[in-house]
């Protein structure tokens, strides 16, 4: 059974959503993101209309690209994320 959210929750939240970076060091304690990485969450977070990311090989895009879709279907309600990839 879901209880509304405490007043710490909520808090907690709201300051997950203001900074993505804290939202990867609460869940992931042990991750480092590089600068690149950390300047990709930060861009969502600031509202910036489109994100552009330079492909390469072996370079976090797909794990900071997931660390983007759970941070924001946690931090925003109701909330839909649609993902996709040109691999299968």
């Amino acid at each position: 059974m879901l209880t509304a959210p405490t007043a710490a929750y909520a808090k907690l939240v709201a300051g997950w959503r203001a900074n993505p970076l804290s939202f990867v060091g609460f869940f992931w304690p042990g991750m480092r993101l590089h600068k690149k990485q950390a300047e990709i969450l930060l861009s969502l977070a600031e509202g910036v209309p489109e994100t552009y990311v330079h492909a390469g090989n072996k370079t976090g895009k797909t794990l900071v690209s997931a660390m983007a879709a759970l941070w924001f279907l946690c931090t925003r309600a109701p909330a839909k994320v649609i993902t996709s990839s040109s691999g299968f």
